[in-house]
């Protein structure tokens, strides 16, 4: 889902730089470069960056509104596959709370309210049109202070259709807002699996942390799997754990835990009987891993420790390979708030 979010979005942006061409061109003489400290030259380079603004923030005013629209999607999406999967898993007597369309509204003020990495949905926005502008007018101004002919300039900012635009300073953007819809898809699916979760808060005992098993997993991702946490963030303080269990704690409760995030959250539903209804259990399911499914009771260090030695010594390094192989437990090499722990620290 992120990935198709993120071509889109980087279509919009992309698709201005005819129009930064454009302007690049009617500014700035083919023939023959300009000295920036002549005061013409510096108020028609004022003039440029103007335009270039415009056209630019224009753009990103366009792939934000974009934006808005797949994040409504993706809500209903994510919503409609949660209630289904929650359906399937509870008796048909037991009654549950739909996300109605109208639920779709609180759940966006929601996606835009929660800090994503800690900072807010539209500073992400607003930070990568400056950033854009920023690299374009800077590589801008350094072709013109090295003497580069308009044409040079104009492929150093926007590329080469040949390249497909990799080769210009804009791919850094480009790249950057695919990152982004990445990590959003990880947030908007995280907010809007928490709304239903909040409705059928009743038959729930706890959310689970769920990290990819595989060599790409991060420390924090690696650390937090299995780990639990309360359907309701805020009442962590007053949550009980059967004796064992490990605890999520917030504010890193729910992913993503960084960019590019691919861990997710599972509901853990009550017993039948805690239901009481007078049926046994489900045994416990299946995930996947890089090698096959595996049991859902599985955790990553668990599944990591019957991989070969050389895909551990991959995973954990030299080091802390040789620390888990002495007895140390893999789950102290993280600590609670998700900061990776020096060889020092654990010595």
């Amino acid at each position: 889902m992120g990935n198709g979010m993120g071509r889109k979005l980087a279509e919009i942006l992309l698709n201005v730089n005819s129009e930064i061409r454009r302007v690049l061109y009617d500014r700035l003489s083919s023939e023959m470069p300009v000295s920036p400290r002549a005061s013409k030259v510096k108020k028609e380079l004022n003039l440029l960056k103007t335009e270039l603004s415009e056209v630019i923030s224009s753009a990103h005013a366009d792939m934000r509104k974009e934006a808005e629209d797949q994040f409504k999607g993706l809500i209903r999406k994510v919503s409609a596959i949660e209630f289904s999967d929650l359906r399937k898993t509870v008796p048909s007597v037991v009654e549950l709370g739909a996300l109605k369309a109208k639920d779709v509204v609180d759940v966006m003020a929601l996606v835009n309210e929660i800090p994503v990495l800690g900072v807010p949905v539209k500073h992400w926005f607003e930070t990568i049109n400056e950033k854009d502008l920023s690299r374009v007018w800077f590589t801008l101004l350094q072709g013109i202070w090295m003497g580069k002919t308009t044409p040079d300039i104009v492929r150093s900012v926007v590329g080469t259709d040949r390249l497909r635009y990799k080769d210009g300073v804009r791919s850094v953007t480009v790249r950057g807002v695919k990152m982004m819809a990445r990590t959003m898809t990880n947030h908007i699916s995280s907010v809007s699996s928490q709304a239903v979760w909040s409705k059928n808060a009743d038959i729930l005992r706890g959310v689970q942390w769920v990290s990819t098993l595989d060599q790409r997993t991060s420390p924090v991702c690696r650390d937090r799997d299995g780990k639990v946490g309360p359907v309701d963030v805020a009442a962590m303080p007053e949550f009980k754990l059967p004796l064992g269990t490990r605890r999520l704690v917030p504010p890193l409760a729910r992913p993503p835990a960084h960019m590019n995030c691919r861990s997710t959250t599972t509901p853990i539903v009550k017993s039948w009987r805690d239901l009481g209804i007078d049926k046994d259990d489900l045994s416990a399911g299946t995930r996947a891993s890089m090698d096959g499914n595996v049991s859902s009771e599985l955790t990553y260090y668990q599944w990591l420790k019957r991989q070969p030695v050389s895909v551990q010594k991959e995973v954990l390094g030299p080091a802390r390979y040789k620390l888990m192989r002495e007895g140390v437990n893999p789950d102290r090499f993280v600590n609670d708030d998700g900061m990776v722990l020096t060889l020092d620290q654990l010595s």
